[in-house]
């Protein structure tokens, strides 16, 4: 405890902490007593928060939980309890992140979110923070942003960010694109292409755009095996490549299929070989996503006939 509480004005962050634990912490901030509730009636996570060290919290209020409760998709209704254990695992990150650690550029940290029913990611699932008016940006699953409202409560331990929006477990790649309207994966999905590529762990997903409505409309005349070619250059296997994997220089991974794809950053534009990346860093289950403008093909790729 010593040793960490000894960092903690190292990384900007008062040593005044006025709680013993990030559960007292917890209970005694008046706009966390809906989540405090929530830790009441998961033991583990109880006491975890009894004991933790070198963390970071970003903790919704009770004004994010009440919007999660009127949801109109009603996912705040139908939360199962493994599901809030996996939402209270989420929101804890690995080490002391203060909010003057944080910059304009993405930084993807790390949760103790490490349940294979949830998250295919080495390490635990990310969140993706950035510098914001009051503290900073928290990204999670279906792009949703949360911004901090309260930032830097600090315990013997760590520190709490409070939220104003509910993190969002990243979902798998079917439900996120049918979710967010990326037509390309309801299109692929739907051909029976996706299935396969749920359970992979560590990958990357690179969607095409298409106003089509099935896969033969939106690739017409390719066979069987054009397609699985196709759409195996489109991901890489292995690699998860958030936003910060483009450099000004390019940046070559293998892809599935085999031959490498450029990952390039161009005064803050990020490209796939050619593509513009229109939407970044949706984190899903098994990694990320990244939206193109064009379809891209790989190398000596021969387009059906017209």
């Amino acid at each position: 405890m010593k040793s960490s509480i000894l960092l903690l004005p190292l990384l900007g962050v008062s040593t005044l902490a006025q709680y013993l634990n990030a559960s007292d912490a917890i209970h005694q901030i008046p706009s966390l007593s809906l989540i405090a509730g929530f830790v009441d009636r998961d033991p583990t996570i109880s006491a975890q928060l009894l004991t933790a060290q070198n963390i970071t919290i970003f903790a919704s209020n009770n004004d994010a939980l009440t919007k999660l409760a009127n949801d109109p998709t009603g996912k705040g209704v139908t939360l199962s309890p493994a599901s809030v254990h996996a939402i209270l695992q989420y929101w804890i990150v690995e080490g002391v992140h203060p909010s003057s650690s944080f910059t304009p550029e993405a930084q993807y940290l790390h949760t103790a979110l490490t349940d294979p029913t949830f998250t295919n990611v080495t390490g635990g699932q990310v969140l993706k923070v950035v510098e914001g008016p009051n503290g900073g940006l928290v990204y999670s699953g279906l792009d949703r942003v949360s911004n901090v409202v309260q930032a830097d409560i600090t315990f013997p331990g760590g520190v709490i960010h409070v939220i104003d929006t509910a993190l969002d477990v990243p979902e798998n790649i079917t439900f996120t694109g049918s979710y967010l309207n990326i037509t390309s994966v309801g299109v692929v999905n739907a051909a029976g292409f996706i299935a396969p590529l749920e359970p992979f762990h560590d990958i990357t997903i690179f969607a095409f755009p298409t106003n089509a409505t099935s896969f033969s409309e939106a690739l017409p005349g390719f066979s069987y095996n054009q397609s699985i070619e196709f759409l195996s250059y489109l991901v890489l296997n292995g690699t998860v490549a958030y936003s910060n994997a483009f450099t000004p220089e390019g940046n070559a991974f293998p892809t599935l299929l085999g031959p490498d794809i450029n990952l390039k950053n161009v005064s803050g534009q990020l490209y796939v070989n050619e593509a513009k990346v229109v939407r970044q860093d949706v984190l899903i289950a098994q990694g990320v996503l990244h939206a193109l403008d064009r379809i891209i093909y790989p190398p000596g790729f021969q387009l059906p006939s017209a």
